[in-house]
């Protein structure tokens, strides 16, 4: 599956006026280059359950940079 990041602009700003958080969203950008996720288990069993996990709705929240900061995601698995 190709991921496509709608909201990169959103991260790039919280990234500006937080400049401690950049590692951990550099890490879990850097991951996303080279994956093939086909349902939200993948996604889990990739980061980890301490990392990633389940919210419902098709929503996944992600621990990052130490704990220190959450993103929550929503993904969608088409055919391609």
């Amino acid at each position: 599956m190709k991921i496509n990041l709608v909201k990169k602009l959103t991260i790039d700003e919280y990234c500006r006026k937080h400049a401690d958080a950049i590692p951990g969203f550099e890490e879990f950008l850097g991951h996303l280059k080279n994956v093939n996720w086909r349902k939200s288990k993948d996604i889990v069993d990739y980061f980890g359950p301490n990392k990633v996990r389940t919210i419902g709705n098709n929503r996944l929240r992600f621990e990052m940079g130490g704990n220190n900061y959450r993103m929550i995601i929503k993904y969608v698995f088409g055919k391609k």
